[in-house]
């Protein structure tokens, strides 16, 4: 009778702590949220990429917005330039 009861208590103690277990979570980034990205031009402000904070440069953005990154990628003063020499 006593181990019967001590059977029980552990079993019960058992499931009251398996319910304090915290539930595991995959690898991967903690929010939810969607994050959106312009697949035609640049993020906005659109001043911050005309003064030459390109960003990545996608060939889906527009002649103006490639010329720019042109512009600003091949110019005299510009490290990418200078890396090329």
């Amino acid at each position: 009778m006593i181990r019967r009861l001590r059977k029980i208590i552990v079993m019960v103690l058992l499931a009251a702590f398996a319910n304090f277990i915290p539930a595991a979570r995959a690898c991967g980034p903690v929010s939810i949220a969607p994050i959106f990205v312009f697949d035609t031009s640049p993020d906005l402000p659109f001043a911050e990429y005309a003064r030459g904070h390109l960003g990545i440069v996608r060939p889906s953005f527009g002649r103006k917005t490639l010329v720019i990154a042109y512009r600003y990628l091949n110019a005299a003063g510009s490290p990418m330039a200078n890396r090329r020499r």
